[in-house]
């Protein structure tokens, strides 16, 4: 065998190694990304779950969440301040995982029960009082997101509850 022949059989062995590893890092990838995926929803279901926590363990939390939902401005100054955080983590929580959802960390079936729930709180009269002032504190892409769930519940007509 000459020197060619055997630097021919070493390059289709490079070459079959090269694939190898793309192949093994293709795999490797996937499987990252599954745990990202994994991951990520069960921060978010952690916090969700940490939330209702609060309401079910606290009644003075229940109380504010319920008439804050009611009616923004029967609450005082103090409990103003509570429903807004409340609500505010609420959002705030909304607009990570539809951005985890347009990063592919999340399904997209999460980005149609988020809408739903976003109905749900901006068919609030309370909700809907504390977030015409509190707009201002999400990305605009967010915020124009919402505001396109409150012009199709206008004409709708009100029907849509999720």
């Amino acid at each position: 065998m000459n020197w060619e022949a055997l630097g021919a059989i070493w390059e289709i062995v490079g070459a079959v190694a090269v694939i190898a590893t793309l192949g093994y890092l293709a795999v490797q990838m996937r499987q990252t990304t599954q745990a990202v995926k994994a991951a990520t929803l069960q921060s978010q279901q952690q916090y969700g779950v940490h939330l209702r926590g609060q309401i079910i363990e606290n009644a003075d939390v229940a109380r504010i969440w319920r008439l804050g939902m009611e009616d923004y401005d029967s609450l005082t100054n103090d409990e103003q301040v509570r429903f807004r955080m409340l609500m505010f983590n609420v959002f705030l929580s909304t607009e990570f995982r539809l951005d985890h959802s347009r990063q592919g960390l999340m399904e997209p079936e999460f980005t149609k029960r988020d809408d739903k729930l976003l109905r749900f709180y901006l068919g609030q009269p309370g909700v809907r009082q504390w977030w015409e002032t509190a707009s201002h504190g999400f990305t605009e892409s967010f915020a124009q997101r919402v505001a396109a769930l409150i012009r199709e519940e206008a004409a709708s007509g009100g029907n849509d509850k999720g």
